[in-house]
Formats: structure tokens, sequence, C-alpha cells
């Protein structure tokens, strides 16, 4: 047994025993989990000649990955935290990319018709958050029948916050270190450092940045005694 075959074989019996499921229908499929904890996650591969790369440290909890079609392209990068939602590539050559020590809860990215979903760096998506780089069917303009609603990248930059129930539209970007605030439709691009909110999003506010940890409020400094006088 050559010593990629070997390595599918030994990840599908570590999945079996943490109750996950791989399975690998095609030709020419590259697939690397490093040590990747995934429990419960149901990863599927059906086409030839794809590219699946899990980092090192990811941890993978009830996540139900599907790559449909050929030349696909999935990278995960170094330590990311997944728990649930469901990744799906179809069509041909679509990617999606997760930057290192980003992690999600029950979220659903697309992506179809040969373009890109990518995440930078410590994104952190919560709950329900939606991403597409395509509308999923043609809207035609006629008489001549052309489409007028081409797919398109969706990039975040590093250290982004979506809160809970966000959709991201395709051909968007969000710059770095940016907040959208819970149930925020985003169409149009979002700034770096910058909160936005709302259907459409609109940015809210600018200069910001976030934490994943809960600090406490620096307290109000009380103006000088000779100001009070």
């Amino acid at each position: 047994m050559n010593s990629s075959l070997f390595r599918l074989a030994a990840a599908r019996v570590y999945s079996r025993i943490c109750g996950s499921t791989l399975s690998v229908r095609g030709r020419s499929n590259h697939i690397a989990l490093a040590d990747s904890i995934r429990r419960h996650a149901r990863i599927r591969i059906c086409g030839n000649g794809n590219y699946l790369e899990i980092g090192r440290g990811c941890r993978l909890w009830d996540l139900n990955l599907e790559i449909i079609g050929d030349s696909h392209h999935v990278t995960v990068g170094a330590g990311c935290e997944i728990r649930g939602g469901h990744w799906l590539l179809e069509d041909r050559a679509s990617r999606l990319t997760v930057g290192a020590g980003t992690s999600m809860i029950g979220d659903v990215l697309v992506a179809s018709e040969g373009r890109a979903i990518v995440l930078g760096e410590d994104c952190m998506l919560g709950a329900g958050v939606e991403i597409r780089c395509s509308d999923g069917h043609s809207i035609l303009e006629q008489p001549n029948r052309v489409r007028i609603n081409p797919p398109a990248d969706v990039v975040l930059g590093a250290h982004v916050w979506l809160g809970a129930a966000v959709r991201v539209l395709k051909g968007v970007t969000i710059g770095a270190n940016s907040i959208v605030a819970a149930g925020a439709i985003v169409t149009r691009d979002v700034p770096a450092g910058c909160v936005a909110v709302g259907i459409p999003a609109r940015v809210a506010r600018t200069g910001v940045t976030w934490d994943r940890a809960r600090l406490a409020a620096e307290p109000v400094q009380a103006p000088p005694a000779s100001l009070l006088v």
C-alpha cells in the first residue's frame, strides 16, 4: 500500500472510532487530515482531482463537508475550531480557504461556479452565519437571455467577527478587524476596522477592533477638580 492510501485507510479507521465518516469516490483526490480531531463529522468527496487539507490541531465536531465535482480546493488552517454546520463545494474548481485559528458554530458556506470563499486568520463566525459566492440560479435579461447575476468571490480579512445569523452575499469583501452585527445582510464591501449593522449592512462605526476575551470596561476618569469649579 502506498503512503497516500495508507493515510486514507488510517483516517477512515480513526473516523469510525470517533463516530465520523469519510467517503471518497473518484480519482486523484488529495486528502491530508494531519492530527485533526473529528467527532461525528461527515466528509464526502465525489469527483476527481479534488484537494482537501485540514491543518494541525483542528477540531471538527458535527461538521458536514461535501465536495461534489472536480478540481475543488479546500484548505483549513491550523488550530481552527468548527462546531456543526454545512460546507458545500459544487460545480468545478471552486475554492474554500479557512484561515488558522478561525472558529465557527453551525454555519453554512457554499462555494460554487468556480468561485472562492476566503476567510482570513482568527475569524469568528457566530451561530447560523451563511456565506455564498453565487445566487444559486440564473437571472436572465429578456429577450436575449443574457445572465445578469454572475458569481463572485467572498473575502474576509484577518480577525473578522460575524455575529449570529449574518448573511454575506457574493462579491463582498470585509476588511480586517471588522465586526458585522447579528442578523445583518452584507451586500457590499465593509472597510477594515468597522462595525456594520442592518439590512443591507451599513457602517455604523469606524476605528474599532475586537477581542475574544470579555475584557472589563475601562473606568471613566473623573475630570480634574479645577474643571468642576
